[in-house]
């Protein structure tokens, strides 16, 4: 069954909630205010997954909360981040899915005119599904660690700036997917592995021209990053393609220890590195830790800036190692 609906939408989020019992939901939204979620958290599903945008620039603008993320780690949902995202699906355990114009806000449930539809037909709620589960691989985890310093970037550029509708360089950490439907439709990659894999071939060609120091003991791989083991067991660097970056991760039981070791260093490394690192301690659930640094702006799918970005990652790969 399809049912087309104008209005309302608090009340079919609420009958949508009971016939889910309290059981699986998920969402894809945009912008979640943290009103409107605390009114759908007080149904108490059990198994949250959230799929959003985590661009700072409109958390500063007020389109959308840090706390409302904050919020969902609170109750032990997952939450990822995708950049461009602008679809609204929610997914009421088996026995519905709303797909509507509506963002997760209070004037989106009860002020704006919105429109979508109500689907309970089974094949078009196992669409629904697996669209979610599509962008659900391809999202970048939220690291509750980071949200404390987001809110303080947003708070501060909003005090220093003259002219506060500009929001300039604050950063997007979410994953570019888009570029892959781009590339598909010119048929230059029939799928996400695909590119995935002919974009970490050329960069392992990049490493082995530049005779990079990086031990050469990982092959291209269809997947967001690369991962390179080193020293000690536990420590490895990485290369992502999504909030494209490189980084040092320190994974296991003692990756606080020494994680905290490296930190007391922290003005010394960044001085002899000579810029700025982001340090991202505990995860919820993770024995990981990572120091990384971003290069925000950068379109993976650009095939024709592959060349400036597989030197940026060489040459930050080298510097770390």
């Amino acid at each position: 069954m399809i049912r087309l609906v104008d209005s309302e939408w608090e009340k079919e989020m609420r009958d949508a909630l009971a016939s889910a019992g309290g059981g699986v939901l998920r969402i894809i939204c945009p912008f979640i205010k943290l009103g409107a979620l605390e009114w759908i958290l007080a149904w108490k599903p059990e198994d949250i997954r959230v799929i959003t945008r985590f661009n700072l620039k409109e958390f500063a603008e007020g389109a959308s909360d840090i706390a409302a993320l904050r919020k969902l780690s609170d109750v032990g949902a997952r939450v990822r981040g995708i950049r461009h995202l602008h679809a609204k699906m929610y997914l009421f355990g088996s026995s519905r899915a709303i797909v509507t114009s509506a963002n997760l806000t209070e004037s989106g449930l009860g002020r704006n005119h919105e429109f979508g539809v109500v689907v309970s037909e089974e094949s078009l709620l196992a669409d629904c599904r697996k669209y979610f589960d599509s962008l659900w691989r391809q999202g970048e985890v939220l690291i509750r660690d980071n949200l404390g310093a987001w809110e303080k970037r947003t708070v501060s550029y909003l005090e220093l700036r003259e002219e506060p509708a500009e929001f300039e360089g604050l950063g997007d950490y979410g994953a570019e997917v888009r570029g892959v439907a781009r590339a598909s439709a010119r048929g230059e990659f029939s799928n996400m592995e695909e590119f995935q894999l002919a974009y970490w071939t050329a960069f392992s060609e990049v490493l082995r021209n530049v005779n990079s120091a990086i031990p050469g003991n990982t092959s291209p791989r269809a997947w967001t990053d690369m991962k390179y083991k080193i020293g000690k067991g536990g420590f490895a660097l990485r290369a992502g393609m999504n909030q494209f970056r490189v980084e040092l991760s320190i994974d296991g039981r003692e990756a606080t220890y020494f994680f905290d070791l490296l930190r007391k260093q922290r003005r010394e490394v960044e001085r002899e590195l000579g810029y700025p690192l982001e340090w991202e301690g505990k995860r919820p659930n993770v024995n990981r830790r990572r120091v990384a640094i971003h290069d925000f702006g950068v379109d993976p799918y650009d095939r024709e800036d592959w060349p400036r970005q597989h030197r940026w990652l060489a040459e930050h790969l080298n510097a770390f190692y």
